[in-house]
């Protein structure tokens, strides 16, 4: 039995136990589509990490949308003939592949049970793309976009072993299909890397989630016309303090806690976090560091511990060792878990040197918890003075080593990071509210409610540009649809 095989028992296995849905949120009327929309959505669903989760939840955004939409419009989902339509008021049907990164067994033990009895119907768990295994709806000419939401190395043709997006159609099945592409995409430096522009203008549309990234790409040769913001969404609904009011804190009661979460790279600043927390804090001061990390390439056999502890005997003398506040190392956290160790923190603590978006900040945030992280790269769009505690950049520096050397990133102020944590440690109440003031706006701004209207909207404009004002499935020349953008 090969890989796909095991991957589609799995599923099938998996969709018999996990029967509840996620539940619909409030929503305005969205317009239906002119005309029928297939959106083909390729994307390192099923291997964890950040792409993982981000595209999971923007799948979920549209899926909880629709939902709510068609519950707010007292219409139930009509019939229709292939099995992962959503309701024919909005003329869209939604497909999901694997592609992009390895699939990761283990990441399934995680993933809640809403979500994946949400996602499972929609996804193709075999290497045919949909179009081979749908035709007649290409017989008679639907729209089709299809969304590689991967590293663009990853773009047909791919640098490495992996599920082709978007198809060569003509190639591999003799025929071309009408089709738009996109790719989402982003990066945590100060520009992009050797090789990338070229494929990022070979698609119709990039989207790239902060106007930080945007302003990069342009800088770095990418097509002004094919760039398109389309930020990210966080589940407000599962990360919601209401939710565990009542639930024991997995942390001792006796101590307060910093939570910080990251790969285990330079780029998160694990560095600065540790050197900050061990300068600030002592033993008695009853406060510890709790660091939530992946692995990140790294294949020696030391473990995280050990390498923390070399670390920190590096720089610290030996006589402070047994007066060192506590720092904790977790692995593998089920997502169930997650938003009580937001909710328990005293405050969630990055000092990254670059981020694409910074899905655990938003997380954070949902739960009320105050966020202290970098005041540069994609955090900027919504962490303030208001909301968080925006730490500050000493200076930009060159990267020094590995693929992007050359790159700068983000060089994050210790001392300021020293006066924050102090801050929140002195001063919970007034921290808190700043934490309720960001919940407040992910619950605005990001909700999958929220996001999922936005984006199917993004879709009805996508449409129009590429297919309006002509006949059903005749799509607009490239020409004319790149000449009205610009």
């Amino acid at each position: 039995m090969n890989e796909s095989s095991h991957l589609l028992l799995i599923l099938c296995l998996l969709s018999t136990i996990f029967t509840s849905l996620v539940s619909p949120a409030q929503s305005n009327y969205a317009s239906p589509l002119p005309y029928p929309l297939y959106v083909h959505y390729m994307a390192p669903f099923l291997s964890g990490g950040g792409f993982s989760s981000e595209s999971v939840t923007i799948a979920l955004s549209l899926i909880s949308f629709w939902k709510s939409a068609t519950t707010h419009l007292g219409q139930a989902a009509l019939p229709n003939t292939h099995p992962t339509a959503f309701p024919n008021a909005f003329n869209v049907t939604l497909h999901l592949q694997h592609h992009g990164d390895a699939f990761n067994k283990n990441y399934l033990r995680f993933v809640s049970k809403d979500t994946f009895s949400t996602l499972l119907p929609h996804f193709h768990v075999n290497d045919a793309p949909f179009y081979q295994l749908a035709p007649t709806e290409f017989e008679k000419k639907q729209n089709l976009v299809v969304i590689c939401h991967s590293e663009p190395g990853a773009w047909n043709p791919p640098l490495f072993d992996t599920l082709e997006c978007p198809l060569d159609t003509k190639s591999r099945l003799g025929r071309s299909y009408d089709m738009v592409r996109i790719g989402r995409s982003m990066f945590e430096t100060d520009r992009i890397p050797e090789g990338w522009r070229d494929r990022l203008n070979a698609m119709d549309e990039v989207w790239v989630p902060t106007d930080w990234q945007r302003d990069i790409y342009l800088r770095n040769g990418v097509k002004e016309n094919k760039l398109r913001i389309v930020a990210e969404p966080v589940d407000t609904g599962f990360f919601n303090p209401q939710k565990y009011q009542n639930v024991k804190s997995p942390f001792d009661p006796r101590m307060k806690t910093f939570l910080s979460i990251f790969k285990w790279e330079k780029r998160k600043g694990w560095d600065v976090l540790i050197k900050a927390f061990l300068e600030e804090f002592k033993l008695e001061d009853n406060v510890q560091l709790v660091l939530i990390i992946s692995k990140y390439h790294d294949d020696e056999n030391k473990s995280f511990e050990e390498k923390i502890d070399a670390f920190i005997k590096t720089y610290l003398p030996e006589e402070k060792w047994n007066h060192a506040p506590r720092i904790l190392v977790r692995q593998n956290v089920p997502l169930d878990m997650m938003p009580l160790m937001y909710m328990h923190a005293q405050a969630f603590v990055l000092p990254s040197r670059g981020e694409g978006f910074g899905r655990p900040h938003m997380e954070a945030m949902c739960m009320e918890t105050p966020v202290i992280a970098t005041n540069w790269s994609g955090p900027v769009s919504y962490l303030n003075e208001t909301n968080g505690f925006p730490l500050r950049v000493r200076e930009l520096v060159e990267i020094d080593e590995g693929a992007f050397m050359g790159h700068k990133w983000a060089e994050p102020d210790e001392a300021h990071l020293r006066e924050l944590l102090r801050f929140v440690f002195a001063n919970p109440s007034e921290s808190q509210k700043r934490g309720e003031v960001a919940r407040r706006h992910m619950m605005e701004k990001y909700s999958l409610d929220v996001f999922g209207r936005e984006l199917f909207n993004i879709l009805g404009e996508i449409q129009d540009r590429f297919w309006g004002g002509a006949k059903l499935g005749e799509r607009k020349s490239r020409e004319q649809s790149s000449h009205e953008e610009l």
